[in-house]
């Protein structure tokens, strides 16, 4: 059982109901000048609910020149209190209490975002932004220094219970203290003690702004993880200097966006990494520390607070997949916790993709809390989900739940579809969480599950139901290229799946998410692996943090690419491709694998036209897509039935 993080504790002379933590995660549900809106309220108010003892709110610009993201929020002027007021206040009745961090993300930025030159320590530009930034002279220190007290000092009007300095993950405060990115000559740069100048005048005056007794929390990356970066021996003593500066807890994490994949890490890094740094960091200053880094599990979480390692757990993207995840564990109900698989799709993902904001593969109401609710249907209906993926199963589950009579049917004896596939290869068996918490949870609404039971024309007749959902999925593409379709060549799901055989030397044909993590699988069994694509990168479609890890793996095993390769025949053993207008071939491959992609199959609804009038297609089967957005799909789809 979990009892630890249900003990209080208090920061200062602020007391919270457990030790579970909502951190600060970028959403950029604000407006665009820096206001909380209603979305964002509703979205974290919904945490609080569902019991974390402290919510966080995310990186809050102290001024205009420190966003981020253009929906970021901001406490640079007064005219962004009452948006705070009424997040307070919906945070508050739910006996949760609101921590604001204040942020300035320094180099680490746009100025199509800024509208101006980003400004940090030093004109050295971020690896990631690649701007180069204005050094700040000493009133633009002086300016941004004032800037986070008056933050500090607004969030307090507006009745927050703690404030965060975002000293991590390279952000301004962070770029002073580190001599990866501080190369200053003055008194704020050089020495150990000059690059702290900054961090303890924030510190200082954001302590003058609200006093004594209100709760200051510092977050920082225990190692940086880059070349010349902090380390955690280096860490260790700047948390000293904090400490006896007057911060009351630290927020422990790693990394700079030069090693962005350790700030969010994806299901390839090991659950909870920044642990034994937390600890290490709450051994040397005796102060509380609040631990973030894929930390998933509620009992994981549990150990760490029950043997001593961190005092608070930052569950960040747990929080996001389930706001019910400490209501759920104090009742004992694990199996119902829906699971983080890791998987960075929509969270850093969504954030850093063409929406530019945050939402979630495992839970699509993210963020459309409103829009995606789960009421009862107006008229109950007989309905027919066909095919048991991720969106055939989270359409069954909403569905049922509806109050619809829902009977789901795969012609396979499994669930997942390809998504079960996509958990095959090496680190990313955490996706099957997904399959598994979706399927008992379908059972559990009540839906009648027929696996092994290929649905017809006949079998459609027969169930007459008033509503069938195609989610069929798809199947392997097979482009128009000679040879592509000979009974040599083997798709890449079936050589995950087991069901086709390979030699010692392997050729995929395809680099994309498919092909990648294929070989990948195959080289962990000592194969050889050579990967032809067109494009003049790997892995385009994965997520970039995943991606990283990906290929970092196929270059340690060893994995031959060949890139800007069109493929335009198959041969018995190898491939004929044009690169640059030549011709080349690649030859004595004892297995030839098929990557090429997806293509729908919904052939079931030719097949019951004028038997069923309304006919839904979800997912692959409408149009190859991502995860994501398939079982966006069926949760959109299965609100409105």
């Amino acid at each position: 059982m979990v009892k630890s993080i249900f003990s209080p504790i208090t920061i200062n002379q602020m007391t919270l109901r457990n030790r579970l933590v909502v951190p600060p995660m970028v959403t950029n549900y604000g407006t665009e000048k820096g206001e909380v809106t209603d979305r964002l309220i509703t979205y974290l108010e919904a945490r609080a609910r569902g019991g974390f003892g402290l919510i966080t709110l995310e990186a809050t610009a102290v001024h205009p020149g420190g966003r981020g993201f253009q929906k970021q929020v901001g406490l640079w002027d007064d005219s962004q209190i009452p948006g705070l007021a009424d997040l307070a206040a919906a945070i508050h009745r739910h006996g949760a209490r609101l921590s604001v961090q204040l942020f300035h993300a320094g180099r680490q930025t746009y100025s199509a975002v800024l509208g101006t030159q980003s400004v940090s320590a030093s004109a050295v530009p971020c690896p990631v932004c690649k701007e180069v930034p204005r050094e700040l002279n000493l009133s633009g220190i002086k300016e941004i220094v004032r800037s986070f007290a008056k933050a500090a000092e607004r969030a307090r009007i507006a009745g927050a219970d703690a404030l965060e300095i975002h000293g991590a993950h390279g952000y301004l405060v962070n770029q002073f203290v580190s001599p990866y990115s501080n190369r200053r000559v003055d008194e704020y740069g050089g020495s150990l003690k000059n690059r702290m100048r900054f961090p303890l005048e924030v510190i200082a005056e954001v302590r003058k702004a609200v006093g004594a007794d209100f709760p200051v929390i510092y977050r920082i990356s225990a190692r940086e993880r880059v070349p010349g970066g902090l380390t955690l021996e280096e860490n260790l003593v700047i948390a000293r200097i904090l400490s006896e500066a007057g911060i009351d807890a630290f927020h422990v994490s790693t990394g700079v966006y030069g090693s962005m994949p350790y700030i969010i890490p994806p299901y390839s890094l090991p659950e909870g990494l920044n642990v034994e740094d937390a600890h290490a960091i709450r051994e040397a200053t005796g102060l509380p520390v609040i631990v973030a880094g894929r930390i998933t599990e509620v009992f994981m979480a549990e150990s760490i607070v029950s043997t001593g390692k961190a005092d608070m757990v930052a569950m960040g993207r747990a929080s996001i997949v389930d706001p019910d995840l400490p209501r759920k564990a104090a009742a004992g109900a694990f199996d119902d916790i829906r699971p983080c698989i890791s998987c960075n799709q929509g969270c850093i993902g969504g954030l850093l993709g063409p929406a530019m904001e945050m939402s979630c593969l495992v839970n699509p109401t993210v963020g459309k809390e409103k829009e995606f609710a789960v009421t009862p249907a107006p008229v109950k209906k007989k309905v027919m989900v066909v095919g048991a993926g991720p969106a055939g199963l989270e359409a069954a589950r909403i569905l049922a739940q509806r109050g619809h009579s829902v009977v789901l049917s795969d012609k396979s004896d499994r669930f997942g579809g390809q998504f079960r596939l996509a958990a095959l290869p090496p680190e990313k068996q955490p996706l099957a969480k997904l399959i598994r918490w979706q399927a008992d949870q379908a059972a559990k609404a009540g839906v009648t599950v027929k696996l092994g039971n290929e649905v017809t024309r006949q079998v459609v007749t027969d169930a007459r139901p008033d509503t069938v959902v195609v989610a069929t999925g798809g199947k392997p593409l097979i482009p128009r290229i000679p040879g592509a379709d000979a009974p040599w060549v083997a798709s890449a799901w079936d050589v995950l799946a087991g069901k086709a055989p390979t030699g010692q030397n392997v050729l995929i044909m395809g680099g994309g998410s498919v092909g990648c993590e294929t070989a990948d699988y195959l080289l962990h069994l000592e194969k050889r692996v050579t990967i032809v694509e067109m494009l003049g990168e790997l892995a385009r479609d994965v997520e970039s943090t995943t991606r990283y890890f990906l290929l970092q793996r196929l270059n340690n095993l060893g994995a031959n690419v060949v890139l800007n390769a069109t493929i335009v025949e198959i041969t018995r053993d190898g491939v004929i491709y044009e690169r640059q207008g030549q011709r080349q071939e690649l030859r004595g491959f004892d297995t030839l694998v098929a990557a090429f992609g997806t293509a729908p199959e919904n052939s079931l609804v030719k097949d019951i036209l004028g038997i069923v009038t309304e006919v839904y297609v979800i997912g692959d089967a409408e149009e190859p897509r991502r995860a994501i957005d398939a079982i966006r799909d069926a949760e959109k789809l299965a609100t409105r039935i």
